[in-house]
């Protein structure tokens, strides 16, 4: 069942109330390791500030979003940047 995936998201809530909810740490690692042995891609939305991005990597997780890296750009914006 499990190998039918490629990539799990994680919610950002996950990763806004680690520090209030000491088992979002826990979950976060384990899921990091799951995915690691499933060999199927684990991505954290809603990294916000480095100690988020800090615990992320210590826990190995290699796919990570959120304003921590850039903010949302339109099609134009992108294309601008270019």
């Amino acid at each position: 069942m499990f190998n039918d995936f490629s990539v799990v998201k994680l919610d950002m809530k996950y990763v806004r109330n680690m520090d209030e909810i000491r088992l979002n740490k826990s979950y976060i690692r384990s899921m990091s390791q799951l995915c690691k042995d499933r060999k199927c891609k684990f991505l954290v939305l809603g990294v916000e500030n480095k100690e988020q991005h800090e615990f992320l990597k210590e826990a190995e997780v290699e796919y990570v979003q959120g304003y921590y890296y850039g903010v949302p750009k339109t099609m134009s914006e992108m294309l601008s940047d270019w």
